[in-house]
């Protein structure tokens, strides 16, 4: 595998990271949708294991382990949407609907 496409990925995965914050729905958007999950799930799930899969990317060597990466980089994005909704647990929906948590979701 050349350097280049090496250097390639990682800037793709550092802009989809980037992305992050303007792929965050809006409240109007999130109040169309269910949350399946509660916030913890979605953390212990989704956003935990994909971000210990991007802070412990060191020294990649092979495609396949920068498409891992990259995937992880794509749940964290997708991860992020559904945190605008809330969860399922009482009172989190109610909680993702104030000014508050959009501020905060969008960091």
């Amino acid at each position: 595998m050349g350097s280049s496409y090496a250097g390639f990925l990682m800037t793709n995965t550092r802009t989809c990271l980037l992305m992050l914050f303007g792929c965050v729905l809006t409240v109007s958007q999130a109040a169309e949708l269910e949350p399946e999950l509660q916030v913890k799930q979605l953390m212990n799930g989704i956003i935990t294991p994909a971000t210990n899969t991007i802070w412990g990317a060191y020294q990649l060597e092979t495609d396949a382990q920068w498409q891992e990466v990259e995937n992880a980089a794509f749940a964290v994005i997708g991860a992020a949407n559904l945190l605008a909704i809330g969860g399922s647990a009482e009172g989190e929906a109610d909680a993702a609907a104030t000014e508050q948590w959009q501020e905060f979701n969008a960091q």
